[in-house]
């Protein structure tokens, strides 16, 4: 509910701020690099736990990423001397490049060959840099090879990432670039944006909350959980030749919220009805108090205003019939996906949500997010990107028939 456009901000300034202001089972690699060797082995498919932004920090949830990754944690000089692929050879030039203001070098290599998308709405459009910018942004980093380290390569559809680390400022964060071939097969390197590439974004964030607390988001290879959804990284329908996977657990459901004979299923759905009826009754206080701290404080500013010219708008908005079709359990995060539909008719793309937060200190489900646009929100408001059918029991997209039957 009121939530605002994301920012889209670049991963480097949101990952050294971390506080927000706004299926396969079994994966085999054979890899193939210029006819001279092959080398998978040390790829491995490995099940993060996903952070969740709670108003502007971050909590460990109970979703996980799922990606084929290799683990490094070398300098960019001693990676610079193994046997190299052409993307990791592309990732130490670009390195190398930024390290010795090589702003030719860098323009040959830099860049995005992928076709413009769509700005999503409300979001900024991030304009490619130029390598006079890159250099400007990256120097700090790259001024001394030996500092930087590469903690990671990761598979990503077509994409590979490098995640790397740097203490420039004096605080250790991790950041990203990938490699993107082109139509004919040219190797291009670029930062990540949280905009053009929410997963890529996610899965470099999840590595800088793993920096911070390593044991809370250290990798399994089965979390257990109940569904496995394929992103779409090259297509509508095509997860690409290394997929991402999301995993999560939830309840699919058709409870209606203002409909108090029906009742609530579980804990978090009477907390989530109680919230909403207080609402509709203009128990201002009672809803307030029903939120995390940080989205209490704006509601406070808020309320006062539903009086003004868009209060009626905003009132019936929330008070509209309001069906929850699909819970993700995902503790001490829970997403509440829900229609204005009464029956199973909805069509992909159509359902809101809420965020809803357990709270280990009082053990209350509240409501939370209010007018954050985290980046979970560039992953469930794009239905190129995620496709809520999953949420029927009887479809399960971003699955291919090998996959559902592992």
């Amino acid at each position: 509910m009121f939530q605002l456009g994301c920012c889209g901000a670049r991963s480097k300034s949101v990952c050294k701020n971390r506080a927000l202001n706004f299926m396969p089972g079994l994966i085999v690699l054979v890899c193939c690099f210029a006819g001279k060797y092959v080398r998978a082995d040390d790829f491995t498919a490995r099940s993060y736990p996903a952070p969740v932004n709670v108003d502007t920090s971050f909590v460990r949830s109970g979703m996980y990423l799922r990606f084929e990754a290799r683990d490094y944690n070398l300098s960019i000089d001693e990676f610079a001397k193994r046997v190299l692929t052409p993307e990791e050879t592309l990732f130490v030039r670009v390195a190398q490049n930024i390290h010795t203001r090589n702003h030719a070098a860098l323009a040959e290599i830099w860049g995005d060959p992928r076709p413009k998308k769509a700005t999503p709405t409300g979001s900024v459009q991030i304009s490619e840099m130029t390598p006079q910018q890159v250099v400007a942004e990256y120097a700090p980093d790259f001024a001394d090879l030996q500092k930087p380290k590469l903690v990671m390569e990761v598979l990503a559809g077509s994409a590979t990432l490098f995640i790397w680390e740097t203490s420039s400022d004096g605080t250790p964060t991790r950041l990203g670039f990938q490699v993107i071939a082109d139509t004919n097969k040219k190797l291009w390197i670029k930062d990540i944006d949280s905009v053009r590439d929410p997963i890529p974004n996610l899965i470099v964030l999840t590595t800088n909350e793993m920096l911070h607390d390593p044991a809370a988001y250290k990798p399994t290879d089965n979390p257990g959980t109940k569904y496995r959804y394929a992103f779409p990284l090259e297509s509508k329908t095509n997860p690409g030749k290394h997929p991402v996977l999301l995993q999560f657990s939830g309840t699919a459901l058709n409870f209606p919220v203002y409909e108090e004979r029906t009742a609530a299923p579980t804990p978090l759905l009477s907390a989530y009805r109680s919230s909403y009826l207080a609402f509709k009754a203009k128990r201002y206080d009672e809803f307030i108090a029903a939120h995390t701290p940080e989205s209490q404080t704006k509601l406070k500013q808020l309320i006062p205003t539903l009086s003004g010219n868009s209060g009626p708008q905003i009132i019936q908005r929330l008070t509209a019939n309001k069906y929850v079709k699909f819970v993700i359990t995902a503790d001490p995060v829970y997403f509440v996906f829900y229609s204005a539909l009464q029956g199973e008719d909805w069509p992909s793309g159509s359902l809101g949500y809420s965020y809803m937060y357990h709270d280990p200190a009082s053990g209350k489900f509240l409501l939370t997010n209010l007018l954050v646009q985290g980046f979970w929100d560039q992953v469930f408001k794009d239905p190129d990107l995620f496709n809520q059918l999953i949420f029927k029991p009887a479809i399960k997209p971003g699955l291919s028939k090998s996959q559902k039957s592992k």
